[in-house]
């Protein structure tokens, strides 16, 4: 059942047929109960009224028995009601079965303004006989039936919406509760998704949004902790290079200004690549969209490294297809991510190729950048593009002094002009990276 609508249409037509068909069940028995006494003081009323008229028209009670008896109708109610005369004896009807039950009504029966006799009634009878008619008493009682069984019928429903309106709230209270949690800066907040409908969606987004919150909060102050730790070292270093220069235990040497110099490089490449991720964090991260040629781009990069490659003993080539098209993409950005990337395999590659290709399928401009580096372990491939990500557990910075924010900025780059960056490695045996750029991006 995956509508809530449905449950709530299901539930109040369940709470409507079970208090209907009490509501029958009770009509039908209080009904048929009341009819029969209906019929019962009908028939009294009717014995009375012949009572009267045979007094009225014999001036005695002699012969009532024998006439009475003659007919069927009231010989079956011989064993409901006794007739006694004016003395106090009986007449007609079984007055000893009556005295064994509890009589509840004696009706006396007047003729020519005097008592001439008593009529007993038996507790199931017509109470109200001689006082209100058979008619009467029966639309009295129905009513007053009716009204209980009403009252009866309105306290269950409320009993059975009650019921089902808890079930079906539970999980709005669940998710109230945690919410509140949250609020009060308790992130690891789950609740059940116990339902398929609207509810168990709300719920699984719910979780989803806590999971997200309580990773953002982590990784927001895991971030505080790096900048504060790659903050730390260059700031201690021109510390103590400002000090010794101060206090003329270092000289004034070049080899000491290029330390501080670079030093400085650091701590602006760092600021700036913080600036570039909060900027892409908030959406703000301006392109200066115009159409160039990303074969171009490339050998701008490859050339720009083949030094360092060099050095390295390593090969550096670029296998671009001359036949891609031009895009439209912000050449500047996209020539850091390629840096990014190529200095990314020099770290990480001791012997063989770094290879930058580039070719165009279904729309898309692939571009792969391959090493046969150290390559990446299975439990660290997804954190290659987290911040201040490095391989090594100390976090020192490697000779080329990154900052651990390349990958990360590399990918918010890709992001931004709509395409897509992956990683693909093998422990010992390199690494590609992979990515894919819309030939018209819509961005």
């Amino acid at each position: 059942m995956r509508s809530l609508t449905l449950k709530f249409t299901l539930a109040f037509l369940l709470v409507g047929v079970i208090t209907a068909v009490l509501v029958a069940a009770l009509i039908g028995v209080q009904g048929r109960g009341e009819f029969d006494r209906f019929l019962l003081n009908r028939d009294q009323e009717i014995l009375l009224d012949t009572l009267k008229a045979y007094y009225a028209e014999n001036s005695t009670w002699d012969g009532v028995d024998q006439a009475l008896t003659e007919d069927p109708f009231f010989t079956n109610h011989s064993h409901d009601v006794a007739l006694l005369d004016e003395q106090g004896n009986v007449v007609f009807g079984d007055y000893d079965d009556l005295a064994k039950g509890e009589l509840t009504n004696e009706v006396s029966i007047e003729s020519g303004g005097q008592r001439v006799g008593t009529l007993l009634v038996e507790a199931e009878g017509l109470s109200n006989v001689g006082f209100l008619s058979p008619e009467s008493e029966f639309l009295e009682r129905t009513g007053r039936a009716s009204i209980t069984i009403l009252a009866g019928s309105v306290a269950l429903a409320l009993v059975l919406g009650a019921l089902l309106a808890r079930t079906l709230t539970r999980p709005i209270r669940e998710l109230t509760a945690a919410s509140s949690a949250m609020a009060k800066g308790d992130f690891k907040q789950t609740v059940k998704a116990a339902s398929n409908d609207e509810i168990g969606t709300l719920a699984s987004s719910f979780n989803q949004m806590s999971s997200y919150v309580a990773d953002s909060t982590r990784a927001r102050k895991q971030l505080t902790a790096d900048i504060a730790h790659d903050l730390r070292t260059p700031l201690t270093i021109l510390r103590s290079f400002a000090e010794g220069l101060q206090d003329g235990t270092l000289e004034p040497s070049e080899e000491n200004f290029a330390t501080i110099h670079d030093e400085v490089v650091h701590l602006q490449h760092l600021v700036e690549d913080l600036r570039t991720l909060s900027l892409a964090d908030a959406g703000e991260l301006k392109l200066n969209l115009q159409p160039a040629s990303l074969g171009k781009l490339i050998d701008r990069a490859v050339a720009a490294h083949s030094l360092e490659a060099k050095r390295k003993s390593l090969a550096l080539n670029a296998k671009v297809d001359p036949s891609l098209s031009q895009i439209s993409l912000d050449a500047e950005r996209m020539a850091q991510v390629f840096n990014n990337l190529i200095s990314n395999s020099l770290a990480h590659t001791e012997e063989g190729e770094i290879v930058i290709s580039a070719h165009q399928e279904n729309g898309y401009l692939h571009v792969e950048v391959s090493d046969t580096g150290i390559g990446i372990s299975p439990e660290n491939i997804n954190q290659v593009f987290d911040r201040f990500y490095r391989k090594d557990e100390a976090r020192q910075r490697n000779p080329a002094g990154s900052t651990g924010l390349g990958l990360a900025i590399a990918r918010a780059i890709v992001d931004a002009h709509g395409g897509k960056i992956s990683v693909v490695s093998k422990l010992g045996e390199g690494t590609r990276f992979q990515i894919l750029l819309p030939i018209n991006p819509q961005i």
